[in-house]
């Protein structure tokens, strides 16, 4: 079995370059019937992978319980529980149990789902100053940026200011929210907007 750079050059040198088969059997170090083999064939050779049982595969009840039971465990903590309470003579180096127990998390262990947020008409809004560089009179100025986004239709409103205060905050919600047509509703401590709220 070759490699797939050995085969390309084969085929290249001998299909292309016009190469006679023992003069590339002799640069590549190689049989001339082995040139011949795969200067003919079409398809590059598969490379053959062979699984071999590993050590911890005897263990894989004990690991698979631990992190069901713990999944956060590390494999350090299980290499020591298996050594004290199943094998004492079990002699594995760190990076292929780091690597076993890894392979085992992932068959064992389910990935944490994230909640993509989702917001109602006019459930909520965000706000937030960026500093911007301008030219205002031929000069370079640094203002202030006060955007506000509704979080469900993802409009915006957007105005400049010298300062990063509190009139700049309340003129900014102010005029946002009069370009947006209302209010979105004040939040109780349970999150929900309070009784008597228009909808």
């Amino acid at each position: 079995m070759i490699s797939i750079n050995n085969w390309e050059t084969i085929r290249l040198r001998c299909h292309r370059d016009g190469e006679p088969i023992k003069a590339v059997a002799r640069a590549l170090k190689r049989s001339p019937n082995t040139v011949r083999k795969y200067a003919n064939k079409e398809d590059p050779p598969k490379s053959i992978v062979v699984t071999r049982p590993k050590r911890l595969d005897a263990y894989r009840t004990h690991v698979d319980e631990l992190l069901r039971t713990t999944p956060k465990i590390t494999a350090a903590r299980i290499g020591s529980w298996l050594k004290q309470n199943v094998a004492g003579d079990l002699c594995i180096g760190e990076r292929a149990l780091r690597e076993y127990i890894s392979e085992r998390r992932a068959v064992l262990v389910p990935k944490e789902a994230f909640v993509r947020a989702s917001y109602a008409p006019g459930d909520q809004a965000q706000f937030d100053f960026s500093p911007m560089t301008v030219r205002l009179g031929g000069k370079k100025v640094v203002v202030q940026l006060f955007v506000l986004r509704l979080s469900y239709s993802g409009r915006w409103y957007a105005r400049a200011s010298r300062k990063c205060d509190q009139p700049s905050l309340f003129a900014g919600l102010l005029n946002g929210y009069t370009t947006f047509g209302g209010l979105t509703p004040p939040l109780t401590p349970t999150g929900a907007p309070p009784s008597g709220w228009p909808g």
